[in-house]
C-alpha cells in the first residue's frame, strides 16, 4: 500500500493492550441524535462555478442536505438572502466561508475573512484571528508520491508541521469530487502516524462541486442532537462527523442508495472492543466489508469489531472503511496509547470512558 511507515507497535502477543484515548464518537446516542448531511466546499458563479447560488443550494437541499457551505475562491458568498434563499425556511444550516486560493488551497469556515495574502500562514492565522476554521483543500495537488509509492518524508513533515503549529487547522481533504488525489489518503495516514493521540487530524470527503456533475458524490454526515451553526460547528471540531463517497467505485456502479450508513460505534472498554454497525437499504453489510487501518496505513483487521487485544499492528490510531455495493464511508481516527489512562477526549472536550 502506498505510504506505508515503519512504526513501532503498542499491541500483539507480547506487548500491552492499547487504550483508546480519542474516541470522536463517545459523546454520541446513536438511538437518538440525528443524521445530518452537509457539504463544505462548493463553488458558484461568484467565482468559477457554473451555477448560481441559489442553484447549489436548491441542489444540495434536493438531495436532502440540511448543512451547506459555499466557497467560492477569495469570496464569501454570504448571506442567502442576496440570492433569495433563506436557510431557515429551507430547514438548512448557512456556513459561511470561502476557499483562500492564493496559495496552498484552504477552506476557511465559519469567518468571514477575505484576504489578499499570498503566504498561507498568513492566511492560517488570519483565520484563527477571525474565530474561523480550517481544513486543507485536496493537498494531492501540490505533492506526489515518490518512486517506491510512499509518501515522501519532506511532504509528510511539511503538513505534519502546519497542524501542528495552527490549532484552528482541523483537517484535510482526503477524497476531492470524482477522487482527483487517491494519494491524499497516504498523506492521511502518514499525518496520523506522526501526530496522534496527542493531536487529532480529521478527514474529510468534499465535492469542490463546480457543476452538476460534481454535487453529490461526497457527503459529510454528523449526528446532532440539534441542527443550528454551534452544533455543526462542534461536531467539526470534535470530529464527530464521518464522511462517504461514490467515487470509490467505477461510475457504472457509483450509488448513493447504497453507500453505507453507520448506524452505531460500539466502544467497550472493558471487553476492549470497536464495534460498527453499518447498513445498505436497511440491510446489514457483510463482515468482510469492513476494514481496520493503523499506523503507517496499514490493514490491521477485517470485520466490524475490532478486539484491541488480540490484534497485531496496532498503534497510534485506528481508523476504518466500510464498503458497500455503490461507495464507501469512512470513520474519523481513534487514538490509541498504553492503558493506563482512563480519561478519553473526543477532539477537543472530555468524555467518560463508559460504552456507548
Amino acid at each position: 500500500m502506498a505510504g506505508l511507515l515503519h512504526v513501532p507497535l503498542i499491541a500483539g502477543a507480547h506487548a500491552q493492550t492499547p487504550r483508546v484515548s480519542v474516541d470522536p464518537y463517545a459523546s454520541v446516542d446513536w438511538q437518538n441524535d440525528t443524521q445530518h448531511h452537509g457539504s463544505f466546499h462548493n463553488h458558484t458563479t461568484e467565482s468559477d462555478g457554473r451555477m448560481q447560488p441559489a442553484e447549489v443550494i436548491d441542489a444540495y437541499h434536493a438531495l436532502g442536505h440540511d448543512i451547506l457551505a459555499l466557497t467560492d475562491h477569495n469570496k464569501v458568498t454570504w448571506p442567502w438572502s442576496a440570492f433569495d434563499r433563506d436557510p431557515d425556511t429551507l430547514g438548512m444550516v448557512a456556513v459561511r466561508g470561502n476557499e483562500l486560493s492564493h496559495h496552498h488551497h484552504t477552506l476557511s469556515l465559519f469567518s468571514d475573512l477575505e484576504t489578499d495574502t499570498h503566504i498561507h500562514t498568513t492566511a492560517l492565522l488570519q483565520v484563527r484571528e477571525t474565530d474561523g476554521l480550517s481544513v486543507l483543500a485536496h493537498p494531492g495537488r501540490y505533492w506526489e508520491l515518490d518512486e517506491h509509492g510512499r509518501v515522501p518524508d519532506e511532504v509528510r513533515d511539511r503538513y505534519v508541521a502546519l497542524f501542528t503549529q495552527y490549532d484552528n487547522l482541523i483537517g484535510m481533504e482526503v477524497v476531492n469530487q470524482g477522487d482527483r488525489y487517491p494519494h491524499d489518503r497516504a498523506l492521511w495516514d502518514a499525518v496520523l502516524t506522526r501526530l496522534m493521540p496527542e493531536r487529532t487530524v480529521w478527514g474529510m470527503a468534499n465535492d469542490d462541486s463546480h457543476g452538476q456533475a460534481h454535487i453529490g458524490l461526497n457527503t459529510t454526515v454528523m449526528m446532532l442532537d440539534e441542527l443550528d451553526t454551534e452544533h455543526v460547528r462542534g461536531a467539526l471540531e470534535d470530529g464527530r462527523f464521518y464522511f462517504t463517497t461514490v467515487t470509490s467505485h467505477p461510475k457504472d456502479q457509483q450509488s448513493r442508495a447504497q453507500t453505507p450508513t453507520i448506524r452505531k460505534i460500539t466502544r467497550d472498554p472493558d471487553a476492549h472492543t470497536i464495534s460498527i454497525h453499518a447498513q445498505t437499504n436497511g440491510e446489514p453489510l457483510p463482515d468482510d466489508r469492513y476494514r481496520w487501518f493503523s499506523a503507517g496505513g496499514r490493514v490491521v483487521h477485517t470485520g466490524p469489531t475490532l478486539d484491541l487485544q488480540a490484534t497485531e499492528g496496532l498503534a497510534k490510531y485506528v481508523r476504518a472503511e466500510i464498503r458497500g455495493d455503490g461507495g464507501t464511508a469512512y470513520t474519523q481516527p481513534f487514538g490509541l496509547m498504553p492503558a493506563q489512562d482512563e480519561t478519553v477526549t473526543t477532539g477537543h472536550r472530555t468524555g467518560s470512558d463508559q460504552p456507548r
